[in-house]
């Protein structure tokens, strides 16, 4: 092998060529999303595996594209545009899955790649969806999990307040973990 195992055009070889792409199944979107975002984010927080709020935030604009457009329908099947964004969306994610394994462990637990693929073609599903993908953003963004889905130090805690706007200090409320030291 030549210096820093790379081939003659400097390309490293492919670690993943000899294993097939895993097979997804479609399912369908539990009725109860929100609690399923909440268990998806509680599993990620436990295993200190988060992914950046860029690439998930990334992740759901695309989303809220198709969402915004079929908002305005009223047709109970998606447009052809819809589901050429959503074939869009499902080859970004992978994509964005062989970058990052956190992406990959996120899309895996969430498993939304199998319920993109659920969907079909029906309009109130994708809306179930949009709505699926904002809560897992919205429980992602909101910091540290504390079993409720609200930060352990909300905007109004010192310590944020240290981060955010320096000089500004307001007491910290019962259910911050800054009162209870």
């Amino acid at each position: 092998m030549g210096y820093n195992d790379r081939n003659s055009q400097g390309r490293q070889p492919n670690r993943n060529a000899a294993r097939p792409p895993r097979q997804v199944t479609a399912r369908p979107l539990p009725a109860n999303y929100v609690d399923e975002a909440e268990r998806v984010i509680r599993s990620l927080y436990d295993e200190r595996n988060k992914i950046s709020t860029n690439k998930i935030r990334n992740l759901l604009s695309l989303v809220s594209e198709i969402y915004n457009r079929e908002n305005l329908r009223t047709a109970d099947t998606i447009s052809e545009e819809s589901a050429s964004g959503l074939i869009a969306l499902r080859i970004r994610m992978v994509y964005e899955a062989g970058r990052d394994d956190a992406v990959k462990l996120f899309l895996e637990r969430a498993q939304l790649l199998e319920y993109i693929k659920g969907l079909g073609d029906s309009r109130a599903k994708l809306m179930d969806f949009a709505h699926y993908m904002e809560a897992l953003v919205g429980l992602q963004q909101g910091g540290r999990y504390s079993g409720a889905g609200i930060s352990e130090h909300p905007a109004f805690c010192p310590r944020q307040q240290r981060k955010n706007a320096p000089g500004r200090r307001e007491q910290p409320s019962a259910g911050c973990a800054c009162f209870r030291q």
